[in-house]
């Protein structure tokens, strides 16, 4: 049940309000309290006042209430008003009000078509929009933003009850879904055991991490950590060759809270499943290794780096040498000198904009590439996500 935010956060508000309540009359939708309504994602809502949204209460509790985002935000999502007291529409859990219906059991391949009209594409959806976010605007990588790439998992394994030791990346796909590589998950060295998914990390020596938008006071969030409910492990994994179907589901022991913090990316549908990304500028994050060596430490803040997509032809030819097989189901990039995924980086997201910017859709899970990261001329490979749609979709209801 969710329980109301303190008196003091509602007062606040009221005086907010001020500040949006000429929003509506931009907007075509002028409802009613409990009047139908559709938010600025096109999703299925209530109109109504703050404090009858959850949603937007977890936005508002998380970014401080007289902060630029908060009003940014909050904008988007007058439907009305009541004399000056304006109204908002509260989207549905279900996202666009609709139900997701089972996808059949067992087994694999359950869904044939294309997976834009897989009847569980529903659940990845709910929630707010995926791959934006409402932040302030890896080897060779540059230090993120706070709240940059709000769907960045890190997994945290420990070795007999040992403290815990995040090593692997991941990404969030749904409310309750994590993307990460098989090999992060599955053969495991004796007694190490994956035991937490954790969203929100930006940096590992602080308890809280803080963004500031202009002179506007500091919103501050804890990361939030979950247990592993379900593991799904691709089937085919390292068959037939190693590294093949590198790709692995983990279903979260609950929702996440959508914060500024967190939030989930969007799977490669439509144009993005269609696109060719040789030489467009792909994103990978994580808290890898920053140097050469496979064997340094990790970094404590999350780092990004810039790679462009290669030929997958190309791509072939430069790690057949090194004795891996390349096929369509993956996707390779960067290549230069001194800019690469790392170890660390492994499950984490090979990630795009569209041509004119975000929404960011996962193109890639970071799988592997050169023995000594950042060595010039190979490629890192990554297992393509486009492949595995209906794969995926086919889990997220069990």
């Amino acid at each position: 049940m969710h329980r109301p935010p303190p008196l003091s956060v509602l007062v606040a508000a009221v005086c907010l309000l001020t500040a949006v309540s000429g929003a509506g009359r931009h907007r075509r939708q002028l409802g009613r309290p409990g009047s139908a309504c559709s938010d600025p994602f096109g999703r299925a809502g209530v109109c109504g006042t703050l404090h009858q949204c959850p949603a937007l209460l977890q936005v508002v509790s998380g970014t401080g209430v007289s902060s630029p985002q908060t009003v940014h935000i909050l904008r988007q999502f007058v439907c009305g008003r009541v004399q000056r007291t304006p109204l908002f529409c509260c989207p549905s859990r279900a996202g666009a009000g609709q139900q997701a219906r089972p996808s059949g059991g067992g087994g694999t391949g359950q869904h044939q078509g294309p997976p834009e009209q897989h009847p569980n594409r529903a659940i990845v959806e709910r929630g707010f929009s995926c791959g934006t976010y409402f932040s302030d605007r890896v080897v060779g990588g540059k230090q993120v933003p706070v709240g940059k790439f709000p769907w960045v998992a890190v997994l945290g394994y420990s070795d007999r009850g040992a403290p815990v030791k995040f090593e692997c990346g991941g990404t969030l796909i749904s409310l309750q879904h994590v993307l990460t590589a098989a090999h992060c998950v599955a053969d495991l060295p004796a007694g190490l055991r994956l035991t937490t998914v954790r969203l929100g990390e930006y940096d590992f020596s602080s308890p809280l991490d803080c963004l500031r938008s202009g002179g506007g006071p500091r919103n501050c969030s804890a990361p939030q950590d979950f247990r592993v409910a379900r593991t799904f492990v691709h089937e085919s994994y390292n068959r037939p060759n190693e590294r093949d179907n590198d790709i692995a589901l983990l279903k979260l022991d609950r929702p996440v809270s959508e914060t500024l913090f967190v939030g989930k990316i969007c799977l490669p549908f439509g144009e993005a499943r269609q696109r060719n990304y040789d030489g467009v500028g792909m994103t990978v994050a994580g808290f890898g290794r920053t140097g050469p060596r496979r064997f340094g430490p990790n970094s404590l803040v999350m780092n990004e780096v810039r790679l462009p997509g290669v030929p997958l032809q190309e791509c072939s030819a430069i790690l057949r040498s090194k004795g891996a097989v390349i096929t369509s189901k993956h996707i390779c990039a960067g290549g230069q000198p001194g800019q690469d995924s790392c170890a660390g980086d492994s499950g984490g997201p090979l990630m795009a904009a569209t041509r004119t910017g975000p929404p960011y859709s996962l193109v890639g899970v970071v799988s592997f590439g050169a023995v000594r990261c950042g060595e010039g001329g190979v490629p890192s490979v990554n297992t393509r996500v486009s492949e595995y749609l209906n794969w995926i979709l086919d889990r997220v209801d069990r």
